[in-house]
């Protein structure tokens, strides 16, 4: 999954804005260096994030 999602440049340091979530704990679409990538709720969950100062 680490490889997976670094591919999609979800990794350690990377911006990560949400932009929507799906209805009925549908896909978050998330914004991460321009780019816009569903992930599901399984594989969000697992990501650690802090808020931007």
């Amino acid at each position: 999954m680490a490889l997976r999602l670094a591919r999609l440049g979800v990794r350690p340091g990377a911006v990560v804005r949400l932009v929507s979530s799906g209805p009925l704990r549908g896909p978050l679409l998330v914004e991460v260096e321009g780019m816009r990538v569903a992930l599901g709720r399984g594989v969000a969950r697992r990501i650690l994030v802090r808020p931007l100062p």
